[in-house]
């Protein structure tokens, strides 16, 4: 590119390239130029490429906006169709319509039409059961345009098993970890039917899982413990929910009603925190108002909104992440709102995210405490070890 452009790369300042340079830089060439690749190993492979500009290399990683922003298209105002495509439509709506349309009315509206030509009646009814089986495990709420990454894990692991649900695969063995995370008490039911659906089907299902009401679906447990950790690992019972319950364990002493949650009456607020008109995903931008110096949920069915309005506004708001001069892998500007009151001087997000998560003594900065602890005592004294010295790795 700097040969084609006339510029060098290591020395020429950015405000002193030709204006064909800076835009062939950042968007990228229409002509193919000439590229000769050096490997380590000494060889050379000559051939013509354009080059993808600096956007093109990172316009799929910029996910959190950093360098860029999406903004619709004003040819289709981002539907991605052309007009004679989006001309085309089915049941009053064109494809990207449809896409918009929660699983639940998709369902309906699909479940409404009449079609008499054979094949096409045989994908309708695919259309049909696959949405049946989405909205079984949960996720009626989605809708088909819903951007992959930005589903939580348990959302992604409902739609792994509604794929499953719908494939006629039996003599499957299914391994779940905790289906029900994300799920209000009363879409566990349907995700139940959807288990023993597939069991019933010739699979056997074995789930990880904390929930009593698939503990008592279960037509066998397994409880694991006594404890966590170096005390755990060990089978502690095993058999029918009424074999586990007369165990002596933490598992069976719930299950036996001797222990239970003991509610207390609720603290009094020390001031309110006020957020004002969120609109972002299905907020409807009223005004909530969030207790503080107590202990306050938000809870509500899933796709209610509750992460939308605590985690992506309230959270990137109060605690936006450092950003350095790398691409952004995830959303980090707030969802839209108009204003937030009684905002607190200090907020830390914790959410599920592992990034910068190495392991808990690094995450928690205990690396260096602990060498100076260990550096000061007499082994290390005897040894002639230093705080530095201990510092040091094995290779």
């Amino acid at each position: 590119l700097a040969e084609a452009y006339g510029f060098d790369p290591a020395k020429t300042p950015w405000q002193e390239m030709s204006a064909e340079a800076q835009q062939a830089f950042l968007f990228g060439t229409q002509e193919e130029l000439p590229v000769t690749y050096h490997s380590r190993s000494g060889r050379s492979n000559s051939y013509q490429a354009r080059f993808p500009g600096f956007y093109g290399f990172i316009r799929d990683w910029d996910v959190g906006g950093t360098y860029t922003d999406n903004q619709p298209c004003p040819a289709c105002s981002g539907r991605r169709l052309r007009p004679e495509y989006l001309a085309v439509t089915l049941c009053e709506h064109n494809i990207h319509e449809l896409e918009q349309l929660s699983l639940i009315e998709l369902a309906r509206l699909m479940g409404g039409l009449e079609i008499t030509r054979r094949d096409l009646a045989h994908s309708l009814a695919t259309i049909c059961q696959r949405l049946d089986f989405l909205i079984q495990v949960g996720l009626g709420y989605l809708n088909l345009d819903r951007v992959a990454g930005t589903l939580s894990a348990g959302e992604a692991q409902r739609i792994r098993l509604a794929s499953l649900l719908g494939s006629g695969l039996t003599s499957l063995t299914v391994l779940l970890d905790e289906p029900t995370r994300g799920l209000h008490p009363s879409e566990v039911a349907a995700l139940l039917q959807a288990l023993t659906s597939l069991r019933d089907q010739g699979n056997t299902i074995i789930v990880v899982e904390h929930d009593p009401q698939v503990m008592q679906a279960a037509d066998h447990l397994i409880d694991m413990g006594p404890e966590a950790g170096q005390q755990g690992g060990k089978i502690v019972a095993q058999g029918s929910l009424a074999e586990v319950a007369r165990a002596d364990g933490h598992t069976a002493r719930w299950l036996r009603g001797e222990r239970r949650l003991d509610l207390r009456p609720p603290r009094a607020p020390q001031g309110w925190l006020s957020i004002h008109g969120a609109r972002a995903n299905n907020l409807k931008g009223g005004q909530v108002n969030f207790p503080l110096g107590v202990l306050a949920g938000v809870c509500g069915v899933s796709g209610s909104g509750k992460s939308t309005l605590v985690i992506d506004t309230l959270g990137r708001a109060l605690a936006p992440k450092k950003q350095t001069t790398s691409v952004a892998y995830e959303p980090v500007d707030p969802g839209e709102y108009d204003e937030i009151i009684g905002a607190p001087k200090r907020t830390i997000l914790v959410d599920q995210s592992k990034a910068g998560l190495g392991s808990p003594v690094s995450f928690l900065g205990l690396v260096q405490p602990l060498q100076a602890l260990y550096a000061d005592s007499p082994d290390a004294w005897a040894l002639g070890l230093s705080e530095n010295d201990l510092s040091k790795r094995c290779s």
